[in-house]
């Protein structure tokens, strides 16, 4: 496999170049409850519920207040992720680079998001900003 360095849309970006899988990406089983799964749930405890013993309105609506809670929980930590990871360009940073494993040690010149996850450009090389082990100004 051969991971090379573009310069695209003035931003620097890995691409990798492979022969093609030809299986089908399959979703690995997650111990967490998405909101699709979460209102499958609701629905198939309404449609089977006990008609002498139904479900009262006030567990039901703590039970959306809740999952609206933990949605919204989410969110904020990812934003917040988003932010901390944008406030690293322009500054210098220690990380590990994404395409030979090796130590960079840089300015981050831009800031990217790639399927949630944040990479930095760091003089040339992409880095994930989780690998961040240092960050002192430029």
């Amino acid at each position: 496999m051969e991971t090379n360095v573009t310069q695209t849309d003035s931003a620097l970006w890995t691409s990798k170049t492979d022969k093609p899988n030809p299986k089908p990406a399959v979703k690995a089983p997650t111990q967490e409850m998405d909101k699709e799964a979460f209102l499958k749930l609701l629905l198939t405890e309404l449609k089977y519920q006990d008609p002498l013993n139904p479900v009262q309105d006030k567990e039901f609506i703590a039970q959306m207040a809740q999952f609206s809670s933990l949605e919204q929980m989410r969110n904020m930590g990812t934003t917040i992720a988003r932010t901390a990871s944008m406030a690293l360009a322009g500054k210098r940073v220690k990380a590990v680079s994404e395409i030979d494993g090796l130590p960079l040690d840089g300015i981050v010149e831009a800031v990217m998001f790639k399927a949630g996850e944040a990479y930095l450009a760091v003089d040339g090389k992409v880095a994930k900003a989780s690998s961040v082990e240092e960050v002192r100004l430029a």
